[in-house]
């Protein structure tokens, strides 16, 4: 009796205390997520090597790079604790999750990519420019189609938002992942990647207020 009694009580409390911590780290995420693309350098006239050593010595690279560690993680932390969710939305969960946690892993090895960074602008290949197109081609768009994945199934099945929230996520994580794929091969950066930042953010942050009023 004991026993039952307890556990009706404390189980109530989880998934409140699961969506405070989330919401929390969404909102967060978002706060973070914006400056950091607004201060990303834009590249300017060269080669894409070239572009890539102009932007990584510019003096907000690091600034921006450490503002994209603290979103991504605070986006692992969120996904991470709403993927016990049953069901299909719990396993997109754990894929934002895994991917969240790729590209702050990746951002926190742009924090030296100006290290032997002399041969790109002599429009020569080094580490980091590898680097670049590992995260460009493969990490950075696995999170975009997270997001999508997420944003679909959580708004329709109405577990995270509704149908607006679902065009919303699904527009920005598809304008991001074509932002990251064509980054080094056409010169659309200028729309695809500041539509991308203002759709995640958004998202992100409705998401995370929604979760928050779920608590009260």
């Amino acid at each position: 009796m004991t026993q039952s009694t307890t556990t009706a009580v404390t189980n109530p409390a989880r998934p409140q205390r699961r969506d405070l911590v989330s919401g929390t780290a969404l909102v967060a995420g978002a706060a973070f997520f914006l400056p950091s693309g607004l201060l990303h350098p834009e590249p300017g006239p060269g080669t894409g090597l070239q572009q890539i050593h102009e932007m990584v010595t510019d003096p907000t690279w690091i600034p921006s790079a450490l503002l994209g560690i603290a979103a991504f993680t605070c986006f692992a932390l969120a996904f991470a604790r709403l993927s016990d969710i049953p069901g299909r939305l719990g396993r997109v969960l754990r894929w934002g999750v895994l991917s969240s946690a790729a590209v702050a892993a990746g951002q926190v090895v742009y924090l030296f990519g100006r290290v032997g960074a002399e041969p790109l602008a002599r429009d020569e290949s080094n580490w980091f420019s590898w680097v670049m197109f590992v995260t460009h081609l493969f990490v950075n768009p696995l999170w975009g189609l997270a997001v999508v994945a997420i944003a679909l199934v959580g708004g329709l099945s109405r577990r995270l938002l509704g149908r607006v929230g679902l065009v919303v996520g699904v527009v920005g994580g598809l304008t991001w992942t074509v932002s990251m794929l064509t980054a080094p091969y056409l010169d659309i950066d200028d729309v695809t990647f500041p539509v991308a930042g203002m759709f995640l953010t958004g998202w992100t942050l409705a998401v995370g207020v929604v979760l928050l009023r779920h608590r009260r």
